[in-house]
């Protein structure tokens, strides 16, 4: 009888045992911000007002209708964050472009709540050690318990078979670009004072990461990255959402 060497069993029970802790954390994922944090109810703002959100106390007399587009975006990324970690649980492999869209996407995240703490006059401490629980927690475990790591912090492997196609570039190249501009140009118009309605809010914050995730986003789609079909259904989602969300507000 034939029998696998010592090395290549562990090294099977080491993939085995560090994929299904990979899946642990892309289901940690998935639940804190599809159910936790509710977004999948938040998602239909734009047409059932979430109650909660309105009245959460923001140390201010917060006029929710002048954050409905921040609010909105930062809805929608995390939204996409949770159906992204969903879609890792089942399928964790050959898609290491997606993990790192998910993991940048969540790091960048955890880590501008340097700007929070900055603007609102909270601790500086208390938001850095936040932002390193979220770092360890949420970002580190997706990129360390996944079999091919060192791929995922270049960006992910290039997907086997052919790329985009011609016109999913340009679309990607048109959303990249966008998404790019929206974020410098929403840093540019706090920078310049702009507010949306008090010195301490951090909304803008939202628009930023939203243009980041979308730019990252594009940009491996392009660059074909494993992974790069089903990421380019989410950015497209969330492309879909945003526009009937901005119509419904426009409208209404």
């Amino acid at each position: 009888m034939l029998t696998q060497p010592a090395s290549t069993s562990r090294k099977g029970r080491r993939f085995s045992w560090s994929l299904l802790a990979f899946r642990a954390f892309a289901a940690l994922v998935a639940f804190l911000f599809l159910i936790f944090f509710e977004e999948w109810r938040k998602m239909l703002h734009p047409w059932m007002p979430y109650t909660e959100t309105d009245g959460f106390d923001f140390g201010w007399d917060r006029h929710a209708d002048l954050f409905l587009v921040p609010d909105t975006a930062v809805t929608l990324f995390q939204f996409a964050f949770g159906i992204a970690a969903l879609i890792l649980l089942v399928h964790p492999l050959g898609v290491s472009g997606l993990v790192s869209w998910l993991a940048a996407g969540l790091l960048m995240c955890s880590w501008a709540s340097m700007f929070t703490a900055l603007w609102a006059g909270t601790s500086l401490v208390e938001m850095t050690l936040l932002a390193v629980v979220m770092t360890v927690v949420l970002c580190v475990p997706l990129v360390l318990f996944h079999p091919q790591r060192k791929a995922i912090i270049r960006g992910g492997l290039p997907a086997k078979g052919a790329g985009p196609g011609n016109f999913l570039r340009w679309e990607m190249a048109v959303l990249g670009i966008a998404g790019a501009g929206l974020a410098i140009g929403s840093s540019i118009w706090r920078a310049g004072g702009g507010l949306f309605e008090n010195p301490r809010e951090d909304s803008v914050l939202s628009l930023v990461l939203f243009g980041l995730v979308l730019a990252l986003g594009a940009l491996l789609c392009r660059l074909g990255r494993e992974g790069w079909k089903t990421l380019a259904y989410i950015l497209n989602g969330m492309l879909a959402y945003a526009l009937i969300a901005l119509l419904t507000y426009a409208i209404s």
